[in-house]
């Protein structure tokens, strides 16, 4: 995407068909804003067979935590829970929320795309093997705030050792839009 007010540098490598049209969407909906997409854009039935993976994250204004806003079934699924609206901490290892933390702050902070592929879940002693991806957005208050993105989960390897969520690396694509707005985040 080359607009003035809205661009990528580099085009994430996406494995997974669901997420390359979840991509596509994302960059329909940015072309049309000239920056990133708001929240309020997207419609979730343009993606019926992706929304048992889909999720939202936001910073919740009043703590500046990250909150998951929205969880599908298959994300539930490999919690045993609903997490929707759940901080991090009340949902991940309390050694790997800084990791994760770091990576969608800057995801928002800069702006990026973010891609990761590997390790996609270690919940509850078990590994999850599969590709991830994280969309900027506008959210509620005006700012960069939002993280809508998906989570496919190809092999589920039943109780293995713990898995370092350091040790799968994401990829970053930057984003160059007019209407970022950055917020403040809290550090776990």
């Amino acid at each position: 995407m080359t607009h003035a007010e809205f661009a990528i540098e580099t085009k994430p490598d996406l494995e997974d068909a669901g997420l390359r049209v979840l991509y596509e969407y994302w960059l329909e909906l940015g072309g049309a804003a000239c920056g990133l997409p708001s929240l309020q854009s997207f419609d979730p039935l343009h993606l019926p067979r992706l929304l048992p993976n889909m999720w939202i994250i936001e910073v919740a204004p009043e703590t500046r935590l990250f909150r998951m806003r929205l969880t599908g079934e298959d994300i539930n699924a490999i919690y045993g829970r609903n997490i929707a609206g759940q901080y991090f901490r009340d949902i991940f290892e309390p050694s790997d929320v800084a990791t994760i933390v770091g990576r969608y702050r800057r995801a928002l902070g800069e702006p990026a795309v973010f891609h990761a592929s590997g390790s996609v879940y270690a919940a509850g002693g078990r590994l999850s093997v599969g590709e991830r991806l994280g969309l900027p957005m506008v959210g509620r208050s005006g700012g960069t705030d939002t993280l809508l993105g998906a989570t496919i989960a190809r092999d589920r390897f039943e109780m293995i050792a713990p898995v370092l969520v350091a040790r799968d690396q994401p990829a970053f694509h930057r984003i160059r839009a007019a209407n970022h707005q950055p917020v403040e985040i809290a550090g776990s």
